[in-house]
């Protein structure tokens, strides 16, 4: 049985990106963590993550709605 590697801080355990590699969004610029193990990047976490850049986007859509 093939062993699951835990996610190390500091890398994304979705996209692999680092402080040092990070995502690129043309609009927000650069990933941020959105959890305190920082394990997962604003732009692979969901939109139900209040940190995340799809959650960022929401707002911004719904705010320029009204």
């Amino acid at each position: 049985m093939k062993k699951i590697k835990e996610p190390e801080a500091g890398t994304c355990k979705i996209c692999g990106c680092t402080d040092e590699n990070a995502c690129m969004d043309s609009w927000y610029g650069p990933c941020w963590w959105t959890d305190e193990t920082q394990t997962l990047c604003s732009h692979c976490a969901s939109p139900e993550n209040p940190r995340s850049l799809a959650a960022l986007r929401l707002r911004y859509k719904k705010s320029v709605d009204e």
